[in-house]
């Protein structure tokens, strides 16, 4: 369990004035940051632009220098007084921050079911891309989008049971070196007192790849696997109904919080979709093969 510390980094007489960023929503999460270090505060400000509201906040995230403490946890992540981790170098903090808003978001929802998936839109049509960590899901959503259709995320698909419909979680897209050479040009714009934030990953807005690309919803109508293999030809098989629920359901992050309701849920997200199953060593190729089975 996370330990309950004061951040009295926050307090020491001498450091900089704590700057609150936010307020920020998402799928019911209401959350603000307050920050003592002004590059971390205007590169998260930045990264998640997307999710600005002007609603309260019900959780309070709190990044701390604790600048003469432990050298190995100098810089300090707080979740409502709560402290989550520590890490030496700053540049680092950011993405750790990041990560566990995310992970908040994916497993503490409790009213979508929350599946690892990228969902990008055609014409009101989700097409939902579910697939296990390095299949290139970010990559493949941000191409498409590039190249017109709507996003509403690259992470997690947030099922309403009560509607069926995807709605958008709208976050940065997260993208690692091996897609850097694809989008140079979505390298993010940076001085240099905020460059070591993006060494190993780019935080990337949605309307930096399309602007206006958010779409608050969708109704399912294409569930595509992707898979990427380097150096081999794309191909775009069907795939029965029950493989595509059994993907669905092994992606799950909070499928337990609804029981026999989630997979029910799921089950009429692949009913009501075509399913297929996308292999592709080529992101032209991969883009090209969605386009022609979503029409």
């Amino acid at each position: 369990m996370p330990r309950r510390v004061q951040p009295a980094g926050l307090l020491i007489v001498g450091r900089p004035a704590a700057r609150r960023i936010g307020p920020y929503a998402v799928l019911g999460q209401h959350f603000a940051v307050t920050v003592d270090d002004t590059a971390i505060a205007g590169y998260l400000e930045q990264a998640l632009a997307s999710l600005a509201t002007s609603s309260p906040p019900t959780v309070r995230w709190s990044v701390v220098d604790r600048a003469g403490a432990d050298a190995d946890h100098r810089f300090a992540v707080f979740r409502d007084g709560s402290l989550l981790f520590g890490c030496a170098d700053r540049n680092h903090v950011v993405p750790l921050l990041l990560w566990w808003v995310n992970r908040t978001v994916c497993f503490e929802t409790g009213h979508r079911v929350m599946v690892h998936a990228a969902v990008a839109a055609v014409d009101g049509r989700a097409v939902v891309l579910p697939a296990p960590q390095e299949s290139g899901k970010t990559t493949l959503v941000a191409a498409l989008v590039q190249d017109g259709l709507g996003y509403l995320t690259d992470e997690a698909a947030a099922f309403d049971p009560k509607t069926g419909m995807v709605d958008a979680y709208p976050k940065w897209l997260s993208l690692k070196p091996g897609s850097w050479a694809l989008f140079p040009h979505l390298r993010p714009v940076l001085p240099p007192e905020l460059a070591g934030f993006a060494e190993d990953q780019w935080h990337v807005v949605p309307d930096a790849v399309r602007p206006g690309a958010v779409v608050p919803s969708a109704e399912p109508a294409f569930v595509i696997a992707p898979r990427y293999r380097p150096g081999q030809s794309t191909s775009m098989e069907p795939m029965g109904r029950a493989e595509s629920l059994s993907i669905l359901a092994e992606e799950a992050f909070n499928l337990g919080r609804f029981g026999r309701a989630g997979f029910q849920a799921l089950a009429g997200v692949v009913g009501r979709s075509e399913c297929w199953r996308l292999t592709t060593g080529d992101l032209g190729e991969a883009v090209a093969a969605v386009r022609a089975v979503t029409g």
